[in-house]
């Protein structure tokens, strides 16, 4: 029973840590996932809040993901794997920005609601080891949920701004289920409340119309899961209680630079110096994200992507391609679509896993006039 718990525990770091927090708008994510430079709509109370500034009309936007994923272990042992992660689609943030202009100084405030963490997925796999067939389900949902109150200043060329987030209706309901063919047939079920709360401080410069660059800081924060569990040997209530899991998240810098060669083309480079946890014995990793954007008479986007997350010894590497079409509907509305396919290989102990995913982001705003 204790491994059982402990499988699940492991379950919840590892789908916290594998991702980082999504991007929320499509324009974004179909240039490579950069952010800092890139998000002008009022999205950016969650990505960069010194962009508020520079937003003209009052605008709202709503975003959504869809979600694949997939997983293949090679081992050589006896034991037999299969990983199964169906589809999910989830709305991931709203958001609403209201400019205005106080003496010489542009002043923009911004709301917003999103998916920090997203905890929604459903993973099985079963093996089979000395005759006996094993099966194990996992199944959660909920996600660490954010409010984000900000504001942006611009004076000249120079803009600043600041954003505080703090979970609100934060959960994440989980099941774990065991069955053998031997007997011996477990559930656990958890039901946690999530807390915590940090802020985001950006900046911006433009030079002229070809160069820009930005920097966003996120402080480290704890985040906090207050649990319920209740453990059933074959449909029998054996165990219930209580539990804490906390963990200090570590800051987060990226530096972004955006180079336009011609008033049709966008270019962008970021850098994300990322800390791990210390548990993880792991060196800082350095993600780098790049981004095109060509104005034809839609916008055609395409970005790379190179993102590091820890591991005992060794960083995995994640590598994406992206792509994207803004789509305008009327003057005042707008549309975008993003699609991505990442790719994932790593050793451990004498196993090889491999991971793809795929995902489809939407974002559709409006621009009050």
């Amino acid at each position: 029973m204790i491994a059982f718990i402990c499988i699940s525990l492991n379950l919840f770091s590892h789908i916290l840590f594998y991702e980082e927090p999504e991007v929320t708008g499509a324009r974004e994510n179909a240039m490579g996932k950069t952010t800092i430079i890139t998000c002008m709509s009022s999205n950016a109370v969650f990505e960069n809040p010194a962009n508020l500034a520079r937003i003209i009309n009052n605008n709202i936007q709503v975003s959504a993901r869809f979600f694949y994923f997939n997983l293949n272990k090679e081992t050589n042992s006896d034991e037999q794997y299969e990983y199964d992660y169906p589809m999910k689609i989830k709305p991931t943030s709203f958001s609403i920005a209201y400019p205005m202009r106080i003496n010489d100084t542009d002043f923009t405030l911004g709301l917003g609601y999103r998916t920090y963490f997203d905890f929604q997925y459903k993973y099985t796999y079963s093996y089979k080891f000395s005759e006996i067939e094993n099966k194990a389900t996992y199944t959660s949902k909920g996600g660490f949920n954010t409010l984000s109150i900000g504001s942006g200043y611009k004076t000249g060329n120079l803009s600043i701004g600041l954003t505080y987030n703090i979970g609100i209706f934060s959960k994440e309901n989980k099941t774990s289920i065991f069955t053998s063919s031997g007997g011996n047939d477990q559930k656990v079920i958890w039901k946690g409340d999530i807390s915590g709360s940090f802020f985001n401080i950006g900046i911006s410069y433009e030079f002229n119309k070809k160069f820009t660059i930005g920097f966003v800081y996120r402080n480290s924060f704890t985040y906090t899961n207050q649990y319920d569990y209740f453990h059933y040997d074959s449909n029998l209530l054996v165990e219930e209680g209580t539990g804490k899991i906390e963990d200090e998240i570590p800051e987060l810098l990226i530096c972004s630079f955006q180079y336009n060669p011609s008033s049709k083309i966008k270019t962008i480079a970021e850098i994300h110096r990322v800390k791990f946890l210390e548990s993880y014995n792991s060196e800082d990793g350095i993600n780098i994200r790049l981004g095109i954007e060509y104005l034809y008479n839609f916008p055609v986007r395409f970005g790379l992507f190179r993102d590091i997350y820890p591991w005992p010894e060794k960083h995995r590497k994640i590598y994406g391609i992206t792509g994207g079409m803004g789509i305008p509907i009327t003057k005042d509305i707008y549309s975008d679509i993003a699609c991505e396919a990442a790719f994932c290989n790593w050793d451990y102990v004498d196993s090889k896993y491999s991971t793809s995913q795929m995902k489809v982001f939407i974002s559709m705003g409006y621009v009050f006039k």
